[in-house]
């Protein structure tokens, strides 16, 4: 579940590239305030280092999501571990 849009000064203005390493994931989830999500693109059209920064970092969130949509299907067929008897009765001790 996303966090509700706040207003604050963290989340309004993006001028440096120190900004946009610190709110890339709010700006990833959509939590900016429409401001700042604003703030963050002009800033993003001119530093060529930040947006190879947030594409990277986009690649990494979309192969993550693809990779939990793939193994929710896999998990249910997943075989149960149990632990060795033995260690039991050592649990049991302590």
């Amino acid at each position: 579940m996303k966090n509700p849009r706040r207003s604050s000064p963290d989340l309004e203005r993006v001028t440096h590239c120190d900004d946009v390493t610190r709110l890339v994931w709010p700006f990833l989830d959509d939590e900016l305030t429409p401001r700042g999500a604003t703030s963050m693109r002009v800033h993003l059209r001119a530093c060529a280092t930040c947006r190879a920064f947030v594409r990277f970092e986009r690649a990494f969130l979309t192969a993550m999501q693809a990779a939990l949509r793939s193994s929710r299907g896999n998990l249910h067929h997943e075989p149960r571990v149990s632990a060795p008897s033995q260690n039991d009765s050592q649990i049991e001790k302590r």
